[in-house]
């Protein structure tokens, strides 16, 4: 990672936690990371137009729709010639805060939806285990035809039908006759 990107990330949460707006900050980063798209942070680095009339044009983007705090980020970010660093700036940010609070995010793959109450027992067994509080994602992935693939905290627990299958097919190929 970048040094940019932890200074300035991280300098963004030390200054909402001495405000007290982690929350309303982190909310706020999450969608601007899904809107700030490559062209217009490309936008944002051209040349022919000067770093000032940039920053203005963000912070007439963001005026009245974000913190003020966030808006002059932004704009800070492009008049130092680094647009590009901002959505990594704010994962910086969103690491921060999970770590801070003990919240661990998860990332849980099935071929169905999964019902409430399977989130519900899902999120309490990895809580349990983990002892961290766990933000869970779910999403569904037909393929994987049954079972469900856990991703967290740099661990993958794959207990799919897919999997299943393709390991039973390689010791079939490997399998001497």
């Amino acid at each position: 990672m970048k040094e940019t990107v932890k200074e300035y990330g991280g300098g963004l949460y030390e200054l909402a936690v001495d405000e007290g707006l982690e929350e309303i900050l982190l909310e706020q980063t999450r969608v601007l990371r899904g809107i700030l798209e490559p062209e217009y942070l490309h936008l944002l680095t051209t040349p022919g137009i000067p770093k000032t009339e940039r920053a203005a044009l963000a912070a007439e983007a963001l005026d009245g729709r974000v913190h003020p705090y966030l808006a002059n980020f932004v704009g800070l970010m492009v008049e130092r010639g680094s647009a590009f660093d901002i959505p990594a700036c704010f994962e910086e940010y969103e690491r921060r805060y999970l770590q801070q609070h003990g919240i661990l995010r998860a990332m849980a793959e099935s071929a169905v939806p999964l019902t409430d109450v399977q989130r519900e027992k899902l999120t309490a067994r990895l809580e349990a285990r983990t002892g961290k509080k766990i933000e869970l994602t779910c999403a569904v992935v037909p393929g994987l035809i049954g079972g469900i693939r856990l991703s967290f905290d740099n661990r993958l627990i794959d207990d799919t039908a897919h999997t299943k299958l393709k390991t039973i097919a390689g010791s079939l190929a490997d399998a001497v006759l």
